[in-house]
């Protein structure tokens, strides 16, 4: 086990076999499995072995038949790693680190962790006349789940189309989605006498991680994202759910971007 020990590089970074094997061969060595039950004794194993690395290496064949040479009352204090005491606490250490790096092989495969939830962004509900009749709609966003994170979003223009992509630009790094089926869009009367209205559209989407940066690089996942607006809704004078028609009044109106879905990222 020497060379196990005295090898510059992580034993960890060999393949999960080979690394299990190492550090189990640790655990069951007799010196050890004789520590972690407490029944370690001088005359089992005489004297710690020295070895040229200035690791110890394994029992001499002849420890297990050594008889011990008792000291004077009188005699100095053993040397280190001589004697049962300093034996018992090495091997006790061993045994722990052993432990340690028997763990650190089950995450030393080459493959980084992940972390997987459902995330969600969203706008919530935003009443606000100024956001709202703004020529460029833009709604703040937060992001909560395997990544948290803040960003915003331009909902002026048309929805996007089957096959485009659309990148989410937020504070822990950008997140690029395919758009994976054509939106469907829904209109209704909300109060049909005041000619309130609400417009939702529905789009899904996949993770595009290869394209997305940041914490959201590598990541895999899809959702849905729902867009909501709620106004007074006229053309010509008339209440109408066309789509030139136009609020003649703020009253109850509001808007809302929600998205979420499965996502799985690194780390």
């Amino acid at each position: 086990m020497a060379e196990s020990f005295a090898r510059p590089d992580d034993p960890c970074a060999l393949p999960d076999q080979a690394c299990a094997g190492e550090i189990l061969a640790m655990v069951d060595h007799p010196w050890v499995v004789a520590a972690a039950e407490d029944r370690l004794e001088d005359q089992q194993i005489g004297t710690w072995p020295a070895a040229s690395n200035g690791v110890a290496g394994t029992a001499p064949a002849t420890s297990s038949t050594a008889t011990p040479t008792a000291s004077p009352p009188d005699a100095p204090p053993q040397a280190p790693y001589e004697g049962g005491i300093m034996i018992k606490s090495a091997a006790a250490v061993i045994a722990v680190l052993a432990a340690a790096g028997l763990a650190a092989c089950g995450s030393g495969n080459g493959k980084p962790a992940m972390t997987s939830g459902t995330e969600q962004f969203t706008s919530g509900v935003v009443t606000s006349p100024k956001v709202l009749e703004a020529k460029v709609t833009v709604f703040t966003l937060r992001w909560t789940g395997p990544v948290a994170a803040t960003g915003s979003i331009n909902l002026s223009g048309p929805p996007p189309s089957r096959g485009q992509t659309h990148t989410f630009v937020t504070s822990k790094g950008n997140l690029v989605v395919l758009v994976t089926a054509n939106p469907v869009n829904t209109a209704k009367w909300v109060n049909a006498k005041t000619c309130l209205a609400q417009d939702v559209t529905v789009v899904d989407y996949s993770v595009d991680g290869t394209e997305s940066t940041g914490s959201f690089k590598g990541a895999t996942g899809s959702g849905v994202v729902r867009v909501t607006f709620q106004s007074n809704s006229e053309l010509d004078g008339k209440c109408s759910l066309a789509g030139n028609a136009q609020p003649v009044t703020m009253t109850d109106a509001f808007g809302e971007f929600a998205g979420s879905g499965p996502l799985t990222v690194k780390g």
